[in-house]
């Protein structure tokens, strides 16, 4: 059997935000066996990529919205039957 046509539904969607207003407020057992110094450090090298990745984000996200979809894409899309540059130029799917 194909499958033709497929349904993704997101429920209870917050903001980011929230998120991190939420974990502040979780608790967690402690353990004899984990060196909480080293965990604390590897939690905030996690938060550092994340901001990383969030700046990344918002920047390229901004790059396209001020000049075109096709500002910013991937090696793989500049390469033979790629169609990534297409599909942008489209709405819904259908030509302009």
């Amino acid at each position: 059997m194909l499958i033709r046509k497929l349904n993704i539904t997101f429920c209870n969607v917050i903001n980011f935000s929230d998120i991190t207003q939420h974990t502040k407020k979780t608790y967690e057992q402690l353990d004899l066996f984990i060196d909480y110094e080293s965990k604390d450090k590897q939690e905030k090298v996690l938060q550092e990529k994340l901001k990383k990745e969030l700046a990344l984000q918002k920047a390229i996200l901004e790059i396209k919205n001020k000049y075109d979809k096709n500002a910013v894409l991937k090696v793989m899309d500049l390469q033979d039957g790629a169609t990534a540059k297409e599909r942008n130029e489209q709405i819904g799917g259908h030509k302009k």
